[in-house]
């Protein structure tokens, strides 16, 4: 007797379905985790390329403004928490996303980005 092997139709099309649906979620999703590492990365270099430590609020928000507008970010520097200690400074930023899934299903995505001075 000859043993079968492979998958049933059931077992094939249960594959595509969830292969499916983890691809729809990765394209409807990943580009706002990638969104948000371009938000981190832009502030980490404009906070390299200036000395935050030395501005006031004003000048770091303007800062910030400048590398959002170069780098096409679509966020205002005015919805950041700076916080300013004698030496150094605290910048965060939360937002919330909502992405639409599928029908009636979204997903909600909270970041929090947070970026210290003091660390350098």
């Amino acid at each position: 007797m000859i043993k079968q092997r492979g998958f049933s139709t059931f077992g094939v099309i249960s594959s595509l379905l969830l292969f499916a649906a983890i691809l729809t979620l990765g394209l409807r999703i990943g580009p706002l985790y990638i969104d948000n590492m371009a938000l981190d990365q832009a502030i980490e270099s404009s906070a390299r390329s200036n000395n935050f430590n030395n501005m006031s609020t004003v000048e770091v928000r303007d800062a910030l403004s400048r590398t959002f507008r170069v780098n096409n970010i679509s966020v205002s520097p005015k919805d950041f928490d700076i916080e300013k200690t004698a030496t150094s400074m605290e910048i965060m930023y939360v937002h919330e996303e909502r992405v639409n899934i599928f029908r009636n299903l979204d997903a909600v995505i909270t970041f929090t980005n947070s970026y210290s001075t003091a660390n350098n």
